[in-house]
């Protein structure tokens, strides 16, 4: 076959099957009928796209040998032996029966022993998958009865490959002899035996130490295929089907430390082979076969007795135990093993067109069938469970707790099924359910409605708070949280598709949440936990958090409408959901720390409780130390800021949008977009000290942006003589107000005022009140002065100040205050300037005033790193105020998100 040929067919069959699949989960069908439909239409009995092509067979053989390896890997042998009497005695039967009684019917229409047999055999196994669907969806997978008809499932699966393999050889000319009789069954069971032994005890040790010293991606995967085509090739030696080798293989790694890692990493490749398996299947049906009115007659003959054969396998459990009816219509459903059967016969050459039909007619009807029956049995059972139910609550409680297990006490009426369930979930955490609670759980589904009241909602936030991955898999098993809280049943359900999550348990573990309660044990998060007022809903909101990623508002306030919660607990649960990024988001930037940055926060977040909330999820979804230390100090700030309401309150938001709104008046006549730019990017502290008219004279200066080392001054004289409004726009730099004021002394200007600027984009807007300047001052030799300086290079030098030097790290939030009083003298700011200079401290605001010949000079200032002078930075700036140079340490500084070292 040409190269483009194959690869066209390859891409019909690809997509078809999995169209077919979709479409078939949105009526509730399983998949494999919609690919071999499929497989039909796209076959030669109509469209003629895909036929006897040996690339595609061997591609569908493949899948098999997959489907089989998959189906072994899913086995544990331990579990098998523990599947309990019934089981087995139900697994006998529902092979037995059907086996002996199409055996008859089949030769009694006139076929030949060897594909007599092999048909009745094709119809003996259960299929695994579709019966835990059907049970699923009724969200009865705890009762007695599914359990039952699992564990049967299972152990006929491995009688029904058994029998495939001795139908083969008698199917492929052997005959039906007694040796025959005798040596097939025993080679075949010997193989199983002795390769299962060989691979459990040799391969999972193996597989572990490989897996483990693995350095590329997929290895593990390789080997895995190759160990599962190694033994298909040893069957195939021994004269028995490749693909009982590769369920001998998944079975001897079913018990592995790799299975679950090799079930996740194969699944992929099982998603796109396998249904080419099936789609092969129908495409090698011909559909005139179904037209037959001899293989309509066998097929319905043959499709009675696998119901009835099934239905007498309900016999082996005892009777008032459970619902022999349903665990005998639970083991009807045929699947995967009866294609492998149609397929594998008719490669073999022991069926044609019409047998093999007939064996696919059987499968197609056994597996649609049964469903609406079961349902209505399941239905059926709850009802008589509920009319069984007792009134009084016992003595002691609906639940007897021992270490070893949680058991139900009497027949509770089915209302109280989610209560109880949520009672034993949390019994779970440390203890199995009992037999009697699940059979109850089970047998009463969601019969009676729910009522979700304070008692239900106190123990769901019990199972938030003390729950973990055990009382969450009950609940989902149960299928009381599909009856609960069907959002986040479904959110599981997504979670447990994904075929790259490597936990087994990992669909079950609410990532945020169990971080969330593990931060709860260690400082700083348990005194942040002492600050939340609605700790159930911080839960609520990390729960959220895991279950939908992304997840939006909507979600939250369905699930909260659904459990009943308030008013005042709704408005928290949607504002965590909303907002839970928004300290991770700040924390991230380079100023997450400054003041404005802070103050927006701290108005948003509007108050303590909600903060410690916020803090504690982010804390929860953070994990690098370097962030969760960067959340802490934010927090610490943002705590800080909300208990001072007159910078975050409500007023203090009027005052801000209201001079917003005068500036962008006084500023009517410039354009827009350039008023919006400078009011948007403007410091909270400029916006609320600086005039509209000042903010105008500033936006005049700025425009075009200042160049490199490029100074701007503009003066205006006040109304008391030789007294200056000094505005200056620069781009800011280290050092930048020491400069100023230098140029300032050197041209005989004095400052006692000074207000300091420095915007997030650069920009230095700095307004001075200069005294002592007449009338002809030279403001362009200032500015000539301060550029000359600003092209200097090298250590500013200090000069002594005498006076008295006062540092605050308390009464600012954000700020270190630095308090200088010295004798009033020309230069004194200068000085003070070139000394916090020289330790790289940012000057924020500086106030200078004198009182009785004392010079008071404030500043509020921040070290290199942003933040408030740390104990080293004090001493330094001590020592440079006394005109010695301080030793600049090694700090780690944090710059866009990394770490960085100053000297």
């Amino acid at each position: 076959m040409d190269v483009g040929d194959l690869l066209w067919r390859l891409l019909v069959v690809l997509i078809a099957a999995r169209a077919a699949a979709e479409i078939a989960e949105r009526f509730h069908q399983p998949a494999v009928l919609a690919e071999i439909l499929t497989g039909i239409l796209l076959g030669p009995s109509a469209l003629g796209i895909v036929g006897h092509q040996p690339s595609l067979q061997f591609l569908g053989e493949l899948g098999a040998i997959l489907l089989l390896f998959d189906v072994g890997l899913h086995m544990d042998l331990d579990e098998l032996r523990h599947v309990g009497r019934a089981s087995m005695q139900v697994a006998l039967i529902g092979v037995t029966v059907p086996l002996v009684l199409g055996f008859a019917a089949l030769r009694a229409f006139g076929l030949h022993t060897p594909v007599a047999l092999f048909l009745a055999s094709g119809i003996t196994a259960t299929s695994v998958g579709i019966t835990a669907r059907v049970f699923a969806e009724m969200h009865a997978l705890a009762g007695i009865e599914a359990r039952t008809v699992l564990g049967a499932a299972v152990a006929d699966d491995v009688i029904g490959l058994l029998i495939l393999t001795v139908a083969v050889r008698i199917g492929s000319g052997q005959g039906l002899s007694a040796s025959t009789l005798v040596t097939v069954p025993l080679l075949a069971v010997g193989f199983v035996i002795v390769a299962s032994l060989l691979g459990t005890k040799v391969a999972p040790a193996l597989f572990q130490r490989i897996g483990k010293g693995a350095r590329t991606e997929g290895t593990l995967t390789a080997i895995g295929l190759a160990f599962a085509l190694g033994l298909g090739s040893a069957a195939s030696a021994v004269k028995l089907a490749p693909i009982v080798g590769a369920f001998v293989a998944g079975v001897a790694l079913g018990g592995s430390p790799s299975r679950d890692d090799l079930v996740r990493r194969i699944s992929p490749i099982g998603h796109v082979l396998i249904p080419i398996f099936f789609l092969l299947i129908g495409a090698e049906t011909r559909l005139k076969s179904f037209g037959d009115g001899w293989v309509l007659g066998v097929g319905a003959v043959l499709t009675v007795i696998a119901f009835v054969g099934k239905i007498c396998a309900g016999l082996g459990i005892k009777r008032g135990r459970a619902d022999r009816l349903l665990v005998g219509v639970g083991m009807i459903p045929r699947g995967e093993v009866g294609l492998i059967f149609a397929s594998l016969g008719l490669a073999r050459g022991i069926l044609d067109a019409r047998t093999q039909a007939v064996l696919i007619l059987v499968v197609l009807v056994s597996t649609i069938a049964p469903t609406p029956w079961i349902r209505r049995r399941v239905q059926r059972t709850r009802a008589r469970s509920i009319e069984r139910a007792t009134v009084a609550e016992p003595p002691g409680g609906w639940l007897v707790l021992t270490p070893e297990e949680v058991e139900l006490n009497g027949e509770p009426p089915a209302p109280l099924r989610a209560r109880i369930a949520f009672e034993a979930a949390l019994a779970c955490t440390i203890r199995r359910p009992g037999h009697k609670l699940l059979d109850w759980i089970s047998s009463v589904g969601n019969a009676a409605p729910h009522v979700w009241d304070d008692a239900l909602r106190a123990r769901f936030f019990d199972i938030l708070r003390h729950g973990d991955v055990r009382s969450w898999r009950f609940l989902e098993v149960s299928g009381v949280l599909a009856d609960t809280l069907p959002e986040l049943e479904g959110a599981l359900t997504q979670r447990m598709r994904d075929p790259f999550d490597l936990d087994p348990a990992g669909a079950l573990q609410w990532e945020t949440l169990d971080d969330l309660k593990a931060l709860l044990e260690r400082e700083p998060w348990r005194s942040a936990w002492s600050m939340v007022e609605r700790p159930q809903i911080v839960l609520l909101a990390a729960l959220l958090s895991s279950a939908f990623d992304g997840s939006s508002v909507e979600i939250a306030t369905d699930i909260a409408q659904r459990i009943g919660l308030n008013e005042e607990d709704l408005s928290l649960l949607t504002f965590l959901v909303q907002e839970r990024h928004l300290l991770p988001a700040a924390a991230s930037r380079h100023s997450f720390g400054s003041e404005d940055t802070v103050l927006e926060l701290a108005t948003h977040i509007g108050s303590v409780p909600r903060a410690a909330a916020l803090y504690l999820l982010a804390s929860a979804s953070v994990h690098e130390p370097e962030r969760r230390e960067a959340l802490t100090e934010l927090f610490a700030l943002v705590r800080t800021a909300l208990q001072h309401p007159e910078l975050t309150g409500s007023a203090a938001t009027d005052l801000l949008e209201s001079r917003r709104r005068e500036i962008r008046l006084a500023l009517d006549g410039f354009p827009r977009e350039l008023v919006e730019r400078h009011v948007k990017e403007a410091p909270r502290r400029y916006l609320l000290s600086q005039s509209p008219a000042a903010v105008a004279r500033h936006l005049k200066l700025l425009e075009p942006r200042p160049r490199h080392n490029e100074v701007r001054i503009a003066a205006y004289p006040q109304r008391t003589p030789d007294r200056w409004t000094v505005d200056v726009v620069m781009l800011d730099r280290p050092g930048a107000l020491a400069v100023l004021t230098g140029a300032f002394s050197v041209c005989g200007v004095s400052v006692i005022e000074a207000f300091c600027s420095t915007w997030e984009t650069g920009l230095l807007i700095d307004v001075f009140t200069a005294v002592e300047a007449p009338a002809d001052t030279d403001w362009l030799a200032v500015r000539r002065e301060a550029e000359r300086q600003l092209e200097r290079t090298g250590t500013i030098e200090v000069d002594p100040i005498e006076g008295i030097v006062d540092l605050d790290n308390v009464a600012s939030p954000w700020h270190t205050i630095v308090e200088v009083r010295a004798i009033d003298r020309r230069g004194v700011l200068h000085r003070v300037a070139a000394a916090l200079a020289r330790v790289g401290a940012e000057i924020h605001t500086a106030t200078v005033a004198t009182v009785d010949g004392v010079a008071v000079d404030t500043f509020l200032v921040t070290g290199p790193h942003g933040h408030k002078l740390d104990d080293d930075e004090q001493r330094a700036l001590r020592v440079a105020f006394e005109g010695g140079t301080p030793i600049r340490r090694k700090r780690w500084l944090r710059r866009d998100n990394k770490l960085v070292t100053r000297t």
